[in-house]
């Protein structure tokens, strides 16, 4: 019996001859009666976890291997029923719904707040939320080209100034 065998605790009951559901009724019971019990089982669970580090993460890994294929397809599946929803998650970090995204687009015109593009990027299918990266304020929504290149110049304005000026000085037309 190794703890890489996904079916570690339920050998280990077998041995033990311990019943799951007697198990659990007595550490439920004691629970309700003692909150103190409660803490001490926490603590107990707290200390188990971080002595067997490895010994958890090898068998999540072998249990994850071994189901990986059910696992992306699940997640696949998810994503293809409301993929809204995945986009509505990725939100949260800018303090964003769906719904003030949306609004936020309809107040630019459906388009990038920079140069105007109503295409949002060659692979995305979403404007990408601009945000001032010292106060996590959201400033608009840009296409990805228009996020790119702010995000490459360091949203440094003296930069942007600089380079405004060294193409219009070699615009051959």
């Amino acid at each position: 019996m190794t703890y890489a065998d996904p079916d570690y605790m339920t050998k280990w009951r077998v041995e033990h001859k311990t019943e799951i559901s007697d198990y659990n009724k007595k550490d439920h019971a004691q629970r309700q009666k003692d909150p103190i019990f409660k803490k001490k089982k926490a603590n107990s669970a707290r200390t188990w976890y971080s002595e067997n580090l490895e010994r958890r993460c090898t068998t999540r890994s072998v249990h994850y291997r071994t189901n990986r294929v059910k696992y992306c397809q699940q997640g696949r599946e998810r994503y293809a029923e409301n993929p809204e929803k995945f986009f509505g998650r990725s939100l949260r970090k800018y303090s964003l719904t769906l719904a003030t995204y949306y609004s936020l687009l309809e107040l630019q015109k459906n388009g990038c707040a920079l140069c105007g593009s109503s295409t949002p990027g060659s692979r995305t299918k979403h404007f990408c939320v601009d945000h001032d990266h010292t106060t996590g304020k959201v400033r608009g929504l840009l296409c990805n080209r228009c996020n790119r290149a702010l995000g490459l110049a360091h949203d440094d304005s003296k930069l942007l100034l600089k380079m405004a000026a060294y193409v219009r000085k070699h615009r051959t037309s």
